[in-house]
């Protein structure tokens, strides 16, 4: 089987019968040969960017694919279910643990103080 560059390399540098052209001078033959070797450089580099776009075909969908995961983990993240917050854990647990935790009291000693700071800035009275 011949290589379509062959062929090509052959027009250029022949008759087609096999045998060099009495019209082809050696500077015709040079040029030929340096057109020859641009359409083999242009067919590798064609072949180079046909996988270059594959490649970069395949990463977007990699990409794009991460990005749905990404935010999929983001929404469960977000908005966990109540019953997963509640699971196993009695009202009365629930009410001990919450005067048990010292980082909760001060949260809500603060927020009392500031609520009681607000009123008097206003002159209303506890209610």
């Amino acid at each position: 089987m011949h290589s379509p560059y062959k062929a090509r390399v052959r027009h250029y540098t022949d008759s087609g019968d096999g045998r060099p052209s009495a019209a082809v001078t050696p500077k015709k033959e040079i040029e030929n040969r340096k057109i020859a070797d641009l359409e083999i450089s242009n067919q590798a580099l064609l072949t180079i960017n046909k996988q270059l776009e594959q490649t970069r075909k395949k990463h977007l969908k990699e990409i794009k694919d991460l990005k749905e995961q990404l935010a999929q983990l983001q929404q469960q993240r977000r908005s966990p279910s109540p019953s997963s917050l509640i699971d196993g854990v009695e009202e009365e647990d629930a009410d001990d643990s919450i005067e048990n935790d010292n980082q909760f009291n001060k949260i809500r000693w603060s927020i009392q103080d500031l609520i009681e700071q607000g009123r008097d800035a206003l002159g209303v009275e506890n209610v």
